[in-house]
């Protein structure tokens, strides 16, 4: 997981709705992860303005969501600025407390 110095705003969503909202207020720079019912967007194209994104292992396994090898699920981004094929990286609680950590701001979705 690239943790980087610059500070950046996590994104948590919890749904399919709050990605629909959300995904218009995000930058480049910021994180997102995707919990709960919104690991579901992981199976269809993805349309973001960042490439940070992640998903929690638990709820990507409770919904049983195909990952690739190191807990990578691909994922393709459709966006203006961004086209091709982003990985999403499944974290543990660990990680995400990393994350929060880190981050300037935390948005919940």
């Amino acid at each position: 997981m690239p943790f980087s110095s610059h500070r950046y705003t996590l994104h948590l969503i919890f749904s399919p709705d709050s990605w629909a909202l959300a995904k218009n207020t995000i930058e480049s720079n910021d994180r997102i992860l995707f919990l709960q019912d919104a690991v579901y967007l992981l199976q269809s194209d993805l349309q973001s303005p960042s490439e940070l994104l992640y998903a929690r292992a638990l709820d990507v396994s409770a919904r049983k969501i195909k990952l690739l090898g190191n807990n990578l699920t691909e994922n393709s981004v459709s966006d203006s600025a961004v086209t091709g094929t982003v990985l999403v990286e499944a974290i543990d609680d660990e990680l995400w407390v990393k994350l929060t950590a880190q981050a300037q701001n935390i948005i919940s979705w």
